[in-house]
């Protein structure tokens, strides 16, 4: 009897441990998405100035943006001196 119940210990205890490797292979796969989630996020919001990015042109020159277009980045000098510009970009896509 003691024999069994140290068999039966040793047993639940091995199940134990592969679960404990298992839950572990799971969070280090998880973490590792994690990581690439948060990576991705932040090449997005990136992108995401580098496109809605407005250069300031003088007190009197004003910028005009046209409307988006998929897929399209245009450039639209501004009238009056100072030489700005403004690009637009469609959030989906873009040059």
């Amino acid at each position: 009897a003691l024999q069994r119940g140290v068999a039966e210990r040793d047993e639940t205890i091995a199940r134990r441990e592969a679960h404990i490797e298992q839950l572990t292979a799971r969070l280090h796969e998880y973490e590792q998405l994690r990581r690439d989630m948060h990576n991705h996020i932040q090449e997005l919001r990136g992108n995401i100035r580098v496109y809605c990015r407005i250069r300031p042109g003088t007190t009197t020159s004003a910028v005009t943006v046209p409307p988006f277009t998929k897929n399209k980045l245009e450039i639209v000098p501004c009238s009056g001196t100072g030489g700005a510009t403004a690009a637009a970009a469609a959030a989906t896509g873009g040059a």
